[in-house]
């Protein structure tokens, strides 16, 4: 599997000191803050910090850093969770400081607190962090958990998350988040009509922009697929929305084939034999369908892409990369990512 346990049998165990950054604008935090805010003070007085601002995050993990934190819970959406990885990234450039991470479903999505099998409300969530600590089993539970890189070809530093989206897609989502989120509907309703809002209109042949976004996808093996794509994800996850596993199964392009990217074209052939690979997960390469293990891609001329549910504009003509990264400790609540030894 791509999330390997990180315990090692023979050290010695590190009473755990918490530092929780909540973001207070996080859709879910509007009615759980103040019992995270509680249960966090109790536990690690002065360690909980509340950032109204992105650009507030770096000088909270500089001031947790400095505390000694050894366990970073992030409560938030993805987007916070995306920023927060991302400054880590650039912090840990001065490699003193790698806390596990933890992470409690304060947003809308919470698709990678989904993934980690983080699914309780937030607060009951960290009372059940903190009971695992006090029991000596919380280091059970962690895993190494491979990043994407985003590099937009600006000359920045890459930007670090958990899941892309190109093409159709980020249509899809900035759709979803206008007209269904807006209106209250429950997550599992909305991100279902927007599958098949984006999967209807491609089949249809309907949706311009929302659903044909033209780009180009190129593998290390030297392998090109042009066209325009309904769709175009890549991820270290295990599954997305609706528990979907659109990647093949086969064998590595190239290295460990952490990162796994399928793109599926805005044609309705292509979109039905996606559909059918869903199953067995053979997508393949050809027809329509591109679908690849490998330890980075390119993409030209992709148009806005999204990492973790934030959106980016690459300039006209850049090539976009993304790229399996470092693997980063992480707890995880899911029975077959749970440690078998000791640390």
């Amino acid at each position: 599997m791509l999330q390997q346990p990180i315990r090692e049998c023979g050290t010695e165990p590190v009473t755990p000191l918490f530092g929780v950054l909540s973001n207070p604008t996080s859709t879910r935090n509007r009615a759980h803050l103040s019992a995270v805010r509680t249960a966090a003070g109790a536990r690690s007085p002065g360690l909980h910090r509340a950032v109204d601002r992105i650009a507030d995050i770096p000088a909270v993990l500089q001031d947790f850093a400095q505390a000694g934190v050894t366990h970073l819970v992030i409560n938030g959406g993805d987007g916070t969770i995306q920023a927060v990885l991302s400054d880590l990234a650039r912090l840990n450039r001065q490699p003193a400081w790698r806390p596990v991470i933890a992470v409690l479903p304060g947003g809308k999505t919470n698709l990678v607190a989904r993934n980690l099998g983080l699914t309780e409300p937030p607060e009951r969530l960290l009372g059940r962090l903190f009971d695992l600590a006090d029991r000596g089993r919380l280091d059970d539970h962690v895993i190494a958990h491979p990043l994407i890189e985003l590099d937009l070809g600006d000359g920045q530093t890459p930007h670090v998350g958990l899941f892309f989206g190109g093409a159709g897609l980020v249509g899809a989502l900035v759709w979803c988040r206008d007209s269904l989120y807006t209106r209250g509907w429950p997550l599992s309703l909305a991100h279902t009509v927007a599958f098949v809002t984006l999967v209807g209109g491609a089949l249809v042949g309907r949706g311009g922009d929302f659903l044909h976004r033209p780009l180009t996808l190129e593998t290390p093996g030297g392998r090109r697929a042009t066209g325009t794509f309904m769709v175009a994800v890549g991820t270290t996850l295990d599954r997305l929305l609706l528990r979907l596993r659109p990647f093949d199964a086969g064998r590595a392009d190239d290295g460990a084939g952490r990162l796994h990217m399928t793109a599926i074209a805005s044609r309705p052939g292509a979109i039905l034999r996606a559909l059918w690979a869903l199953g067995p997960g053979r997508f393949g390469w050809g027809r329509g369908v591109y679908s690849v293990n490998a330890e980075r891609v390119w993409l030209h001329d992709s148009g806005p892409v999204v990492l973790d549910g934030e959106i980016f504009h690459p300039a006209p003509g850049a090539v976009v990369t993304l790229r399996a990264g470092a693997s980063v400790p992480m707890v995880s609540l899911k029975p077959h990512h749970r440690a078998a030894g000791g640390r």
